[in-house]
Protein backbone atom coordinates (compact mmCIF):
# COMPACT_ATOMS: atom_id res chain seq x y z
CA UNK A 1 0.00 0.00 0.00
CA UNK A 2 1.23 3.59 -1.06
CA UNK A 3 0.26 6.52 1.32
CA UNK A 4 1.30 9.30 -0.94
CA UNK A 5 -0.94 11.83 -2.22
CA UNK A 6 -3.21 10.65 -5.38
CA UNK A 7 -4.83 13.54 -7.23
CA UNK A 8 -8.30 13.27 -9.16
CA UNK A 9 -9.15 14.87 -12.33
CA UNK A 10 -11.77 14.75 -15.10
CA UNK A 11 -9.65 13.10 -17.84
CA UNK A 12 -8.37 14.12 -21.33
CA UNK A 13 -7.39 11.65 -24.43
CA UNK A 14 -3.86 10.62 -22.38
CA UNK A 15 -5.45 10.26 -19.13
CA UNK A 16 -8.05 8.35 -20.23
CA UNK A 17 -5.82 6.00 -21.76
CA UNK A 18 -3.86 5.34 -18.66
CA UNK A 19 -7.51 4.26 -16.62
CA UNK A 20 -8.19 2.05 -19.44
CA UNK A 21 -5.55 0.40 -18.25
CA UNK A 22 -6.05 0.09 -15.04
CA UNK A 23 -9.63 -0.77 -15.90
CA UNK A 24 -7.99 -3.81 -17.73
CA UNK A 25 -5.90 -4.87 -15.01
CA UNK A 26 -8.47 -4.77 -12.33
CA UNK A 27 -11.71 -5.75 -14.51
CA UNK A 28 -10.13 -7.95 -16.49
CA UNK A 29 -6.76 -9.41 -14.94
CA UNK A 30 -8.43 -9.86 -10.97
CA UNK A 31 -11.82 -10.28 -11.99
CA UNK A 32 -11.40 -12.41 -15.21
CA UNK A 33 -13.82 -10.81 -17.11
CA UNK A 34 -13.61 -10.02 -20.91
CA UNK A 35 -12.19 -7.12 -22.49
CA UNK A 36 -15.66 -6.44 -24.04
CA UNK A 37 -16.57 -4.90 -20.71
CA UNK A 38 -14.40 -2.25 -20.69
CA UNK A 39 -16.59 -0.52 -23.75
CA UNK A 40 -15.65 2.22 -25.60
CA UNK A 41 -12.99 4.85 -24.23
CA UNK A 42 -14.70 7.76 -26.31
CA UNK A 43 -18.02 7.44 -24.92
CA UNK A 44 -18.79 9.61 -21.57
CA UNK A 45 -16.68 11.82 -19.00
CA UNK A 46 -13.68 9.99 -17.84
CA UNK A 47 -12.57 10.27 -14.03
CA UNK A 48 -8.81 9.06 -12.88
CA UNK A 49 -7.08 8.92 -10.01
CA UNK A 50 -3.11 10.01 -10.50
CA UNK A 51 -0.21 9.51 -8.77
CA UNK A 52 2.71 11.95 -8.81
CA UNK A 53 6.23 9.52 -8.91
CA UNK A 54 8.73 12.55 -9.41
CA UNK A 55 8.26 13.93 -13.09
CA UNK A 56 5.92 10.77 -13.53
CA UNK A 57 2.12 10.49 -13.35
CA UNK A 58 0.93 7.55 -12.98
CA UNK A 59 -2.89 6.48 -13.38
CA UNK A 60 -3.95 4.01 -10.40
CA UNK A 61 -7.42 4.64 -10.50
CA UNK A 62 -10.24 4.80 -13.29
CA UNK A 63 -14.24 5.66 -13.36
CA UNK A 64 -16.18 6.79 -15.88
CA UNK A 65 -20.12 8.65 -16.15
CA UNK A 66 -22.37 7.95 -18.76
CA UNK A 67 -24.64 10.53 -19.71
CA UNK A 68 -28.32 10.55 -21.23
CA UNK A 69 -31.71 10.46 -19.44
CA UNK A 70 -29.70 9.52 -16.12
CA UNK A 71 -26.22 9.82 -14.90
CA UNK A 72 -24.33 6.55 -14.40
CA UNK A 73 -21.34 5.92 -13.01
CA UNK A 74 -19.12 3.02 -14.30
CA UNK A 75 -16.28 1.27 -13.62
CA UNK A 76 -14.89 2.52 -10.71
CA UNK A 77 -11.64 1.26 -9.83
CA UNK A 78 -8.44 1.00 -8.11
CA UNK A 79 -5.25 -0.75 -8.28
CA UNK A 80 -4.43 -2.99 -5.59
CA UNK A 81 -1.80 -1.01 -3.95
CA UNK A 82 -3.52 2.04 -3.73
CA UNK A 83 -6.79 0.66 -2.19
CA UNK A 84 -8.10 1.51 1.41
CA UNK A 85 -7.21 5.15 1.36
CA UNK A 86 -9.44 6.79 -0.37
CA UNK A 87 -9.27 6.91 -3.90
CA UNK A 88 -12.62 5.04 -4.75
CA UNK A 89 -14.27 7.41 -2.66
CA UNK A 90 -12.67 10.52 -4.43
CA UNK A 91 -13.32 8.99 -8.00
CA UNK A 92 -17.48 8.31 -6.50
CA UNK A 93 -17.08 11.88 -5.78
CA UNK A 94 -15.79 13.55 -8.39
CA UNK A 95 -18.61 11.53 -10.89
CA UNK A 96 -21.29 13.16 -9.15
CA UNK A 97 -19.91 16.55 -9.07
CA UNK A 98 -19.83 15.80 -12.53
CA UNK A 99 -22.82 14.82 -12.91
CA UNK A 100 -24.74 17.17 -10.94
CA UNK A 101 -22.36 20.00 -12.99
CA UNK A 102 -24.47 18.78 -15.78
CA UNK A 103 -27.57 18.73 -14.29
CA UNK A 104 -28.49 15.67 -13.28
CA UNK A 105 -29.81 15.73 -9.54
CA UNK A 106 -29.37 11.58 -9.46
CA UNK A 107 -26.52 8.98 -10.16
CA UNK A 108 -27.06 5.20 -10.31
CA UNK A 109 -24.43 2.57 -10.88
CA UNK A 110 -24.99 -1.37 -10.96
CA UNK A 111 -22.59 -2.26 -8.19
CA UNK A 112 -20.60 -5.40 -8.30
CA UNK A 113 -22.01 -7.24 -5.10
CA UNK A 114 -18.75 -6.68 -3.56
CA UNK A 115 -19.27 -3.23 -3.90
CA UNK A 116 -22.93 -3.03 -2.81
CA UNK A 117 -20.87 -1.95 1.51
CA UNK A 118 -18.91 0.51 -0.35
CA UNK A 119 -21.52 2.19 -2.20
CA UNK A 120 -24.30 2.14 0.50
CA UNK A 121 -21.75 3.44 3.59
CA UNK A 122 -21.56 6.66 0.36
CA UNK A 123 -25.42 6.97 0.39
CA UNK A 124 -27.14 4.96 -2.22
CA UNK A 125 -29.86 2.92 -1.89
CA UNK A 126 -30.66 -0.58 -3.71
CA UNK A 127 -33.03 -0.76 -6.70
CA UNK A 128 -34.82 -3.80 -7.79
CA UNK A 129 -33.55 -7.14 -7.49
CA UNK A 130 -29.69 -8.07 -8.04
CA UNK A 131 -28.72 -8.89 -11.71
CA UNK A 132 -26.05 -11.18 -13.01
CA UNK A 133 -23.55 -9.56 -15.91
CA UNK A 134 -20.66 -11.32 -16.79
CA UNK A 135 -21.28 -14.11 -14.63
CA UNK A 136 -21.38 -11.78 -11.14
CA UNK A 137 -23.84 -10.79 -9.21
CA UNK A 138 -24.79 -6.93 -9.05
CA UNK A 139 -27.09 -4.75 -7.76
CA UNK A 140 -28.29 -1.05 -9.22
CA UNK A 141 -28.12 1.47 -6.43
CA UNK A 142 -29.20 5.52 -6.70
CA UNK A 143 -27.68 8.80 -4.83
CA UNK A 144 -29.70 11.87 -4.98
CA UNK A 145 -27.11 14.36 -5.23
CA UNK A 146 -29.74 17.24 -3.17
CA UNK A 147 -28.71 18.16 -0.18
Amino acid sequence: MDTRPVRIRVAGPRLTRGGRAVRQRVFCGELGLPDAVLGWDEDGVHVVAIFDEGPTEHVVGAARLMLDDRATGEQVCVDAHFRGQGVGTGLVASLESEALRRGHLEIEVLADALAVPFYRARGYRTVGDPETVHGRSHQRMRRSLCG
